[in-house]
């Protein structure tokens, strides 16, 4: 009987959560968000990006349940 490498994982599977967090954008509104609740507004001016583009990346996250708004 052969033994099984266990020092390989495997296939990588794919993360819905990690890959949304590979924008930098969205990185950036999690990060100011764990600190803090934050206006979209807020969010545009800390982070230097439009408040539409914010609004884009927030429905994103809200979509995938990785934060709520209030």
């Amino acid at each position: 009987m052969r033994k099984r490498n266990t020092d390989s994982p495997g296939p990588l599977l794919p993360v819905p959560a990690l890959d949304l967090l590979a924008d930098p954008i969205r990185r950036g509104i999690v990060w100011e968000l764990a600190y803090k609740p934050r206006t979209v507004t807020e969010l545009a001016r800390r982070l230097g990006q439009s408040q539409p583009l914010i609004s884009k990346h927030l429905r994103i996250l809200r979509d995938a349940e990785l934060l709520e708004a209030s």
